[in-house]
């Protein structure tokens, strides 16, 4: 590589790092507390699981179209920024809603506009050290340094003033989101080879995917383990604050994961080097089991925040792995569409299906069988993603 195309290379990679600290970060002013909103407008958990899943169906078809976009668009900077500062004004227009409909409509057309932000980043990302030897959870630890920051500001601004001034805080970021993307390079602010995978085509493209024999089993953890921890995702905020957390305390609680993913990322870089994405993805699983089962057996607010530190971990070897993983097993351009397929369609698809269920669950059961399907859920998925690569020995590492 010549000096020049280094250079390009590195100032590219050092602005997707801010991109990242800032795009993720201004997640942390808004994501942990929207269902927290709506839970303080007294809606109850099978109301908010409504609210979610038609969100979600939403999202189901936001998130492909923006992958295409970003991928065959003339203009890819331009149409991602344009959904960054709508994805804030809908955000904040959020803040302001009491009616069902109300809170619906505008929660549709926040996940309308921030459908692929998580998935086009990484596409930025693994194009910018494409050819170097950075990796990827030395980028992806700028997020987590940006959201642990960001949440716990947003906890104490949203006590001492109003919940709505995180939403505030989410639509700046963006804001500024969109100007450090008008700094990259030419080279990485232009669309990569069309590769005409229309909306329908993509959903096709979903069962090819399982007849891989390479993500086959990495498809089969994914649906077990997204709904086992569905209840968990959506509905621990919640919980918090019923267990007499203050604002402030959600904030900590939120932040204190990704305190602890910020050298998680890096380890997690390292790990993969030495064992490979496929034990550093199982041991995330078994991690994150142990992590439900003690909040179960001893639910309290330091409980749920110590686990939340634990959980760190997990995520950072799970998110780490599967995107290395993705990388390892396709090409670039498939990998993007199977990360879109396997950490948001996937996911979203359960959301729909099953999130008012589990909202049904937290109101006449309790939190505490939540925490146990997940713990169920990611135990089961470890237990099945262990014996199906061990019956093909290829994809051992």
């Amino acid at each position: 590589m010549k000096k020049k195309e280094t250079d390009i290379k590195s100032r590219d990679i050092r602005i997707i790092r801010i991109y990242f600290l800032v795009l993720i970060g201004g997640m942390g002013a808004a994501n942990p507390f929207l269902n927290l909103y709506m839970s303080r407008q007294h809606f109850s958990g099978a109301e908010i699981g409504l609210v979610i899943s038609i969100g979600s169906v939403i999202g189901l078809f936001a998130a492909p179209l923006w992958t295409r976009i970003h991928m065959e668009s003339r203009y890819p900077i331009k149409m991602l920024s344009v959904s960054l500062i709508m994805s804030g004004i809908a955000t904040v227009l959020f803040g302001y809603q009491t009616a069902f409909l109300g809170m619906a409509v505008f929660y549709c057309l926040r996940t309308l506009f921030n459908a692929g932000h998580f998935t086009t980043a990484d596409m930025l990302a693994l194009r910018a050290i494409d050819g170097t030897r950075v990796g990827y959870g030395s980028i992806r630890l700028w997020g987590s340094l940006g959201w642990s920051v960001v949440v716990l500001l947003t906890g104490w601004m949203n006590g001492k003033f109003s919940i709505r001034s995180g939403f505030f805080l989410y639509a700046a970021m963006n804001l500024i989101a969109v100007f450090v993307l008008t700094q990259l390079s030419p080279q990485n602010r232009s669309a990569s080879a069309p590769v005409n995978a229309g909306v329908s085509r993509y959903f096709s493209g979903i069962v090819d995917l399982f007849r891989n024999p390479a993500l086959s089993g990495f498809g089969l953890m994914t649906i077990i383990t997204a709904i086992g921890n569905l209840g968990v995702l959506n509905y621990e905020t919640i919980y918090l604050d019923k267990l007499g957390a203050s604002d402030s305390i959600i904030g900590v609680a939120c932040m204190v994961s990704a305190v602890v993913e910020v050298p998680m990322m890096l380890i997690s870089d390292k790990m993969i080097r030495r064992f490979g994405p496929i034990k550093v993805i199982r041991t995330s699983l078994f991690v994150y089991s142990a992590v439900r089962l003690v909040v179960l057996l001893f639910p309290s607010v330091t409980t749920v925040i110590l686990m939340r530190a634990l959980g760190g971990i997990a995520f950072s070897l799970l998110t780490i792995g599967q995107v290395v993983f993705m990388n390892m097993t396709l090409h670039s351009e498939k990998a993007g569409t199977a990360l879109v397929i396997f950490t948001i369609t996937i996911p979203t698809l359960i959301n729909i299906l099953l999130t008012p269920l589990f909202g049904s669950i937290y109101d006449n059961l309790g939190a505490g069988w939540l925490y146990l399907i997940s713990m169920s859920g990611y135990l089961l998925g470890a237990l099945i993603y262990n014996r199906y690569y061990q019956k093909h020995p290829v994809f051992k590492n």
